[in-house]
């Protein structure tokens, strides 16, 4: 006996098939394309925020009312910093006074360093010593800050160019001589 086969039919299942592996096809290299666009935000984002993490915690103000804390009549702020072992291009300080924040950023070294402000209301930024430089590894450096004597201070280490998210704040106060 010879049987009939019905091609008709058949094309129709073979073009379903080829219709969806075609699909899934287009699906993974859609994907693909979308990948290769965003891996690179995705990487400077991931490298940016994981040097931030292994900072956390390791840049922090030392609350001591002889080295953190503020003279109003001489519009001078005191804070003396704490920084672990971790490596740090600069520091970002925020000083609060009455709701107006003043920004300071402070990049350099253990051996010298620039600062630059927001508005100008800060005069001048020094260590007790006369010079400007960031603490060295396990080591505490305390900063003069003139121009304001602010009610609260918060620093936040700089790694690569970038203002870390985390950092560490204070409630000031009148400083004990």
């Amino acid at each position: 006996m010879v049987q009939k086969i019905n091609l008709k039919q058949n094309k129709k299942a073979i073009s379903t098939i080829v219709a969806t592996i075609l699909l899934i096809l287009l699906t993974i290299i859609s994907i693909f394309i979308v990948w290769e666009f965003v891996r690179p935000f995705v990487r400077e984002g991931l490298e940016r925020e994981g040097s931030c993490f292994e900072a956390l915690g390791k840049v922090k103000i030392v609350e001591n009312l002889e080295y953190t804390c503020k003279k109003n009549e001489a519009s001078e702020t005191y804070v003396m910093v704490e920084r672990k072992d971790v490596e740090i291009n600069g520091l970002a300080f925020a000083l609060i006074l009455e709701g107006n924040i003043e920004s300071i950023k402070i990049i350099g070294d253990e051996n010298h360093a620039t600062y630059e402000t927001t508005t100008g209301i800060i005069t001048d930024i020094k260590n007790t010593d006369g010079e400007l430089e960031l603490p060295a590894k396990n080591s505490a450096r305390t900063y003069i800050i003139t121009g304001l004597g602010a009610n609260k201070v918060a620093v936040y280490p700089i790694i690569n160019e970038n203002i870390c998210p985390e950092g560490d704040e204070v409630e000031l106060e009148e400083c004990v001589v």
